[in-house]
């Protein structure tokens, strides 16, 4: 079984280049845009009972930044 990964951040090459290494690497990969967007998944992903082993975060997003949705 892989390990499930949301990669939230604002920059699309740098979601795209994380993505596209941890797939390689056999993992089932989610992306966000912004912090809000990754709370919204992480709350799905909760909901559905299939949470997130990993969530890597950008510090500085605009409308929701990391810090933010991590508290």
């Amino acid at each position: 079984m892989s390990a499930r990964v949301l990669i939230a951040d604002d920059m699309r090459d740098v979601r795209f280049v994380a993505k596209h290494f941890l797939t390689k690497a056999g993992c089932e990969v989610e992306v966000a845009e912004n912090g809000q967007l990754a709370v919204r998944a992480i709350e799905h992903a909760l909901q559905s009972e299939r949470p997130f082993e990993l969530v890597l975060m950008d510090v500085q997003m605009p409308v929701m930044s990391g810090v933010q949705a991590v508290k």
